[in-house]
């Protein structure tokens, strides 16, 4: 039977300066067989640790180097409320030589309460276009990765996927690069939240980390998200990546205090009909396209976010037709709508040719309801602002409905008229949609527009049609009543 002496020496090691308390017990792997010398291959030592883990338990790596041959899940964690704890970044190396297939330094499924921290993780050779990701939860909840460091893997540093209540702090992702790609692909990414089929990630957080030197055909992002909600993103640093900061099919996230800068592409970019988020306090300089980007997708609309006090400058470095911030589509159909855009600063630093950032806020023709206001936009290489929105932060006025009756199978006009206070002489921008129907015969709202809008300084009078599209407006039976509504934007008296 082994003494006491032996027992307590196998789960702490048989110094003090292998652990870093004797608060806590803890397994030391070194006491366990792993050499940490960066020659011998630690794997089946190691995994023979990690199926011995029980619930509790807390794994101490010492500094050293531990070498890992071989391919799949290699350590994964059976149980929960597991901590696997290094001596620190580079201190404590995990090094991958990964073989001709799918390899995962740390892998979970399903389980809860996992930390991991104080060490680097690192792939060390190039086994060929496979999945390989440093550290890879699937399906857990309450994972704390903190001061973790990953590198030269080539489609994902550090991965959750369906994972609920779940934060990444003081994490690095550098080069994370995959060499094989040859098309762009959202999926390559250095610190990622996602979903795992279809269940979307929630309430997790990527805090005080950066991103470098993430590359891969344009595609590759030093911070991803995607299909996932109420997700929050807080001071981070990301730099030289293809795109700093992309957020996918996302809703109810929080990006603030970030600093993207250098990237290729954009530094923060919200695409795929993302909604109900806020952008905020971000800092977007000398990236190759915009700044910030919030934009639809061919099948839903970019809305209800808020982007305010942000700084974009010097962007488009590679790309013309750049903005500090660009609200845009994918489809006409599905555009960046109902949306507050205020306090922001856009500007470009240098002058005449040199610069490079055309656009200070850009939207395009088809995004529209959104407010844009009280934002500072000077010096950009084409126009400061290019907005169908609004002019200079002028606010939306509900302008009450009106009543259309047309005759049976053919188009009705309208002309309305409506006191408002809008200052004479400007022409706001006057937005009709239908209301209500009876549709007693099948009336169909085929196209409405406003057109001949006229001011005269008491009364706005707004005709919906015109001779040239008098063929484009209703149709339906007698007694049809179609109820529209009228908002407008404009300069107030």
């Amino acid at each position: 039977m082994p003494s006491v002496n032996e027992l307590v020496s196998k789960r702490v090691g048989s110094t003090i300066s292998n652990v870093k308390t004797w608060g806590d017990i803890l397994i030391n792997v070194k006491e366990e067989g792993a050499t940490a010398d960066g020659v011998t291959n630690d794997l089946t030592k190691l995994q023979t640790t990690f199926s011995g883990l029980q619930s509790g338990d807390r794994l101490y790596f010492p500094k050293g180097t531990y070498l890992l041959q071989g391919s799949g899940s290699l350590l994964t964690i059976p149980v929960n409320n597991v901590t696997i704890e290094g001596a620190g970044i580079e201190q404590t190396t995990i090094k991958v030589s990964a073989g001709a297939a799918q390899t995962f330094a740390f892998y979970a499924l399903s389980k809860n309460q996992i930390v991991l921290k104080n060490m680097t993780i690192e792939l060390s050779n190039d086994p060929g276009d496979y999945n390989l990701i440093g550290a890879y939860f699937d399906l857990c909840n309450e994972v704390a990765v903190e001061n973790v460091k990953v590198r030269g893997w080539h489609k994902g540093g550090i991965r959750f996927h369906g994972c609920t209540q779940s934060d990444m702090i003081r994490c690095i992702a550098d080069s994370i690069q995959d060499p094989y790609a040859t098309s762009e692909s959202p999926t390559r990414k250095g610190l990622s939240i996602g979903a795992s089929g279809s269940t979307r990630s929630s309430r997790c957080r990527i805090l005080n980390s950066q991103a470098f030197n993430c590359i891969a055909v344009n595609r590759m992002n030093g911070i991803g998200i995607a299909d996932s909600d109420e997700i929050t993103l807080e001071s981070n640093v990301l730099y030289s990546n293809d795109y700093g900061i992309n957020v996918q099919n996302c809703n109810d996230v929080v990006c603030t205090d970030n600093q993207c800068s250098e990237n290729k592409v954009i530094g923060i970019d919200f695409s795929n009909g993302c909604g109900r988020n806020v952008i905020s306090k971000n800092i977007c300089k000398g990236n190759g396209n915009d700044g910030i980007r919030h934009w639809g997708s061919t099948t839903v609309a970019a809305t209800t976010s808020v982007i305010s006090n942000n700084i974009c400058f010097d962007n488009g470095r590679t790309d013309a037709g750049s903005a500090g911030i660009r609200l845009s589509d994918q489809s006409a159909s599905f555009p960046s709508k109902n949306n507050i855009i205020a306090g922001n600063l856009c500007f470009d630093t240098r002058t005449g040719t040199s610069r490079t950032q055309e656009y200070g806020i850009l939207e395009t023709v088809n995004s529209g309801f959104n407010q844009i206001k009280e934002n500072h936009c000077f010096n950009n290489k084409t126009a400061n602002e290019s907005v169908v929105s609004k002019v200079n932060g002028y606010p939306m006025m509900d302008m009450g409905t009106s009543s259309v009756a047309p005759a049976a199978a053919v188009s009705q006009s309208v002309s309305i008229t409506f006191k408002v206070p809008f200052a004479s002489g400007t022409l706001p921008r006057i937005i009709p949609a239908l209301q209500a129907s009876d549709n007693s015969d099948g009336v169909q709202l085929l196209n409405i527009q406003a057109r001949n809008v006229t001011n005269t300084g008491a009364n706005l009078i707004v005709a919906t049609t015109d001779a040239t599209n008098i063929d484009t407006k209703f149709t339906g039976g007698t007694g049809d009543t179609m109820i529209i509504s009228w908002i407008a934007f404009g300069q107030l008296s």
